[in-house]
């Protein structure tokens, strides 16, 4: 027996269509795909420096006080999304004057994300070796179920001139589309589903042990739904996702098959 939860807004349980006792399951594959959906602002949250900034938001450091040092950390808050949906967060820092290295942390102060190393440009020695001429800014990207406060690390080392940085934050909410194949006796299934809060079109290629490939195979699955395509006779043995779209297909375009579930 296959069982498939997915959860909504208003949490109700989406069920598959059941099969019968003498319905025999043989394989069960499955597959997906994450997708940024609509990028959002959220509410900005109080930082440890009593600045506030959120998604959308902009951090900033500056320092001239000769030497290596750490800054104080700079909080900022990221809400989760809505459903089961991940929220994406990329945070674009920028070295303007002597390197830097940036750091992300959780509220359980663990590392999440950070710069792949010091940036900026620097012709002498420090903690980058003799000399460093690389990027003066970078995208730092992770990814929250639950949202919460994130904390951003800076490190410098100041010798000639100050320092100073910035750091702009960005959110969105990346959906997920998955499917299942069911091949039993009688049929093959493929189940797609959605957590995203918009009807999706897929569009997928669907190849058979025996018989052509039906190609260029289009159905619309309802926000936070599942639909469900039935080949009588055939037997699927792979499925390509070749494209996804946000809204309703212009039509459903099923080779030899048919809907036989919707659900929202």
């Amino acid at each position: 027996m296959l069982t498939m939860l997915i959860l909504s807004c208003n949490k109700e349980e989406l069920k598959p269509t059941p099969f019968s006792e003498t319905e025999e399951l043989l394989e069960n594959p499955t597959g997906s795909m994450d997708f940024v959906l609509s990028s959002e602002d959220t509410r900005p949250g109080e930082t440890a420096d009593d600045s506030r900034t959120g998604c959308g938001g902009y951090l900033s450091g500056n320092s001239s006080t000769p030497g290596f040092q750490v800054y104080p950390l700079k909080s900022f808050y990221v809400s989760g999304c809505s459903g089961s949906q991940t929220r994406q967060v990329t945070v674009k820092v920028q070295s303007l004057d002597v390197p830097n290295r940036f750091r992300i942390k959780n509220s359980s102060g663990q590392v999440v994300a950070s710069s792949n190393n010091w940036l900026g440009f620097a012709n002498y020695p420090g903690p980058w070796g003799f000399n460093i001429s690389g990027p003066g800014q970078e995208d730092i990207t992770f990814t929250t179920n639950s949202g919460g406060v994130f904390f951003l690390e800076v490190e410098t080392v100041v010798s000639v001139q100050h320092d100073t940085w910035l750091a702009s934050i960005s959110c969105s909410c990346l959906c997920n589309v998955s499917y299942s194949i069911i091949n039993n006796w009688k049929y093959s299934e493929i189940c797609w589903s959605t957590n995203c809060p918009a009807t999706m079109c897929q569009i997928f290629d669907v190849d058979f042990v025996k018989g052509s490939s039906y190609n260029n195979q289009q159905i619309s699955v309802n926000q936070y739904g599942q639909t469900c395509v039935r080949y009588y006779g055939r037997r699927i043995s792979n499925v390509t996702l070749t494209g996804i779209s946000i809204g309703g297909c212009p039509s459903n375009n099923i080779t030899n098959g048919s809907i036989v579930q919707s659900t929202y």
